[in-house]
């Protein structure tokens, strides 16, 4: 069976590199601490710390997680805000001006552009951030949250989270090959990429058809997520292009869906839809 791919992406080779690397900032020197929150366990959170920020202002906080579990968060509710969150010796983990995704760096906030939300709407259980926010996979007990006020004129007032949770993927643990979630039908199928290098690897195990149709919907553009088919000589990838498609499934077929832009987000932003069909309308 031949098989056939539509409108597929064209990803520059840099986009990739960025993508692969664990890209970390720092460490820096250990800086003052203006305060400690206590990460949450409860949803939806309460503010622990409000404050101003003069323009350009950064303050430091340490985050303590009692309860490692799942995914912490670290979130501003402000305007003009940017977060980062870091280890407790001053790494960069990520960062974010936005409270739709987040990046290694801030350079890699930059490369997708503004681009807008297109796909279904979430049926994944929250979160939805109120301002900038980062997540992480909780290892440590023990976090620095970084608060900058970008704006060169203005004193902005800002709120600070922090919070755990269980990632909203229902289909973790799926990062590796090894784990790959089975599709074994049509249907509809959601995931997420909730934190920085998270890939979710899926096998599909069902009949073998020219007639079937694999589509591909990001929630959000700005997250850069792809969809690549594995084990090819030159793999089929769908970034969500309207209209994109893979005509022809084989059972065996192994599927991974990733960030080439090295983002991540809350789930509520950072999900996609995978689309086993009959037939295209």
């Amino acid at each position: 069976m031949q098989r056939r791919s539509l409108r597929l992406a064209g990803v520059a080779l840099a986009i990739f590199a960025l993508a692969a690397c664990q890209i970390s900032i720092g460490p820096g020197p250990l800086p003052d601490i203006s305060g400690v929150l206590t990460a949450q366990t409860s949803l939806p959170p309460s503010a622990q710390i409000t404050g101003v920020l003069i323009p350009n202002e950064v303050r430091y906080y340490r985050v303590n997680v009692p309860d490692p579990r799942g995914l912490l968060f670290v979130e501003a509710e402000g305007d003009s805000l940017q977060v980062s969150l870091r280890t407790s010796s001053n790494l960069q983990l990520g960062v974010s001006t936005s409270l739709r995704y987040f990046a290694y760096s801030t350079s890699l906030l930059t490369l997708a552009g503004d681009g807008a939300a297109v796909g279904p709407s979430s049926i994944l259980p929250g979160p939805s951030c109120l301002g900038p926010c980062v997540a992480e996979r909780t290892g440590a007990d023990s976090y620095l949250m970084r608060v900058q006020n970008t704006s060169g004129s203005v004193s902005r007032s800002f709120k600070l989270f922090a919070y755990t949770l269980e990632a909203r993927d229902t289909f973790e643990p799926n990062g590796s090959r090894a784990s790959a979630a089975v599709l074994t039908s049509t249907g509809n199928y959601q995931g997420a990429i909730e934190w920085l290098g998270d890939e979710d690897w899926f096998v599909y195990a069902g009949s073998s058809s020219a007639s079937l149709y694999l589509v591909f919907t990001p929630f959000d553009d700005d997250l850069g997520l792809e969809l690549e088919f594995m084990d090819c000589d030159t793999c089929a990838v769908l970034d969500g292009s309207p209209g994109a498609n893979i005509e022809g499934l084989v059972s065996g077929d192994v599927l991974r869906v990733r960030s080439a832009a090295g983002r991540a987000g809350p789930a509520s932003s950072a999900g996609y839809d995978i689309e086993i069909r009959i037939g295209l309308p």
